[in-house]
């Protein structure tokens, strides 16, 4: 499993829409269920993926299926082809506000929903 795009290090602007391409593990013998995509303000951790006392900051994009067989033939929800990056130098509001930033490093995330067999 693999984002292939964007590439690492690729420049996004706030609002600009970008192409989106993951390549699942879904395979003969390996099922997919859905995927979640997020963008995160701090590096990817298993502590902050799975977390116990520390949680992500950044984006939720969604959850979304991926096309396979035997897993998930026809999914509702499949994944997009493009997204669009969030601006982060204004305020949201609302409940759990975070800091606001501009010409800010983000990490685009993919956790994938998967089994053997």
């Amino acid at each position: 499993p693999a984002i292939v795009s964007p590439a690492k290090g690729t420049s996004i602007a706030p609002g600009e829409t970008f192409d989106f391409d993951y390549e699942s593990i879904a395979d003969y013998g390996e099922s997919s269920y859905n995927l979640t995509i997020w963008l995160y303000t701090t590096p990817p951790s298993t502590v902050v993926i799975t977390p116990m006392t520390h949680y992500a900051v950044g984006h939720y994009f969604g959850r979304f299926g991926v096309e396979n067989y035997p897993g998930d033939p026809d999914p509702p929800n499949l994944m997009p082809s493009t997204l669009t990056m969030p601006n982060f130098s204004g305020s949201y509001g609302g409940f759990g506000l975070g800091s606001d930033a501009s010409n800010q490093v983000v990490y685009l995330v993919v956790v994938e929903e998967w089994a053997t067999g």
